[in-house]
């Protein structure tokens, strides 16, 4: 039986959970998750530990942030004066939503922190500084390289 190799395109299904045990994503055989290894379509932490498992073969995968979200970085975290921005409504610790980059591009960011003059935003991935486990089972190897 072969294994999976660096560029193969394979088939997988996965439960994705904090170190803790929260889980924050599943694919399941109803749908399951294609994908090419090597063009960045997955986590580098799952695509490394996936090569070398065989069609069947089931498997505890644990990823660090380097390799999952990514560090997180405390220069995505920023202090805004209120008065600088507007909000329809009122700000809430944990409100999300999307800003414009400074190239145009829309990002993701979170209030952390708010007092009477400052809005804390932070751009990181919610995942990112995240030690994470995907237990993954390997469908298929849909092509070889």
């Amino acid at each position: 039986m072969s294994k999976v190799q660096e560029n193969d395109r394979v088939r997988i299904t996965y439960s994705g959970a904090l170190k803790c045990g929260i889980v924050f994503d599943s694919v399941y055989e109803e749908s399951p998750y294609d994908f090419t290894l090597g063009v960045g379509s997955a986590l580098l932490g799952l695509e490394k530990q996936i090569i070398g498992m065989k069609e069947g073969e089931s498997k505890s995968l644990f990823i660090k942030p380097e390799e999952g979200f990514g560090e997180h970085r405390r220069d995505l975290v920023i202090k805004v004066n209120r008065s600088e921005i507007s909000f329809n409504g009122d700000p809430t610790l944990g409100m999300t939503f999307q800003v414009p980059s400074t190239d145009g591009a829309k990002i993701w960011v979170e209030i952390v922190g708010l007092d009477k003059k400052t809005i804390e935003f932070d751009a990181n991935h919610t995942l990112a500084g995240r030690e994470l486990v995907y237990n993954v089972t390997l469908i298929k190897i849909l092509s070889k390289d």
